[in-house]
């Protein structure tokens, strides 16, 4: 369970957030108030993170880059605010196994399915961990699409959309896979995007870079 004073600490920094930062936030109320829930979100920015979390009307878990942990302090810090390390070089069942961890107790966890952030503040393509996770914890998806974290000061958005049940979930994999699952994601977080009128556009490159690793391997 979260500590009152990790609330307090949430609700204090999402007003400073709205007033120097310009935070606004739409779709709420498609975040579940209670039991397990996944919040999923394109990243363009490190300010991506805390923006999330502030924008959320429940205080997330976070996976945070390992590297962010080799500082004592930098540590203890961030796992008292709920993050915990994720080896972002491979599968790191560690950090797979904390989340479904978090979820069986009924938290929340937010997810970045790009894993890295975009610098052409564009949406990329998702890896599959996010779509395994949801599919092993049976917890439902709350897409959202950030904007405006590249340029402080000049007004941070997050748009939360419908979730994505677990039976749709269950269904796309099934048909699909994880792959299909990943996809289905994303189209939901543009979608997000598209609602407010913050959208961006999808990274092309990255789908040609991933085509081309393909008919190399043909």
């Amino acid at each position: 369970m979260r500590t009152r004073f990790i609330h307090v600490i949430h609700w204090f920094i999402r007003l400073i957030a709205r007033r120097f930062f310009g935070l606004t936030e739409t779709g709420r109320e498609n975040i579940p108030r209670t039991g397990a829930v996944i919040l999923a979100a394109n990243h363009i920015s490190d300010w991506d993170p805390p923006i999330l979390g502030m924008a959320s009307s429940r205080v997330p878990h976070y996976m945070a880059k390992s590297e962010l942990f080799r500082k004592p302090l930098a540590a203890f810090l961030l796992r008292k605010l709920g993050a915990f390390p994720v080896n972002r070089t491979g599968v790191d069942t560690t950090a797979i196994r904390m989340s479904l961890s978090i979820l069986s107790q009924g938290g929340i966890l937010a997810m970045f399915p790009e894993g890295t952030r975009n610098r052409r503040g564009l949406l990329g393509k998702a890896k599959q961990g996010i779509a395994l996770i949801a599919k092993r914890s049976g917890a439902p998806i709350v897409p959202a699409y950030i904007s405006g974290t590249k340029r402080p000061f000049c007004g941070f958005r997050v748009a939360f959309g419908p979730p994505i049940a677990p039976g749709e979930i269950g269904a796309v994999h099934a048909s699909g896979g994880y792959s299909a699952l990943s996809d289905l994601l994303m189209e939901r977080i543009a979608d997000a995007g598209k609602r407010a009128g913050t959208f961006t556009g999808y990274d092309e490159s990255i789908s040609d870079l991933d085509e081309n690793a393909d008919e190399e391997k043909n």
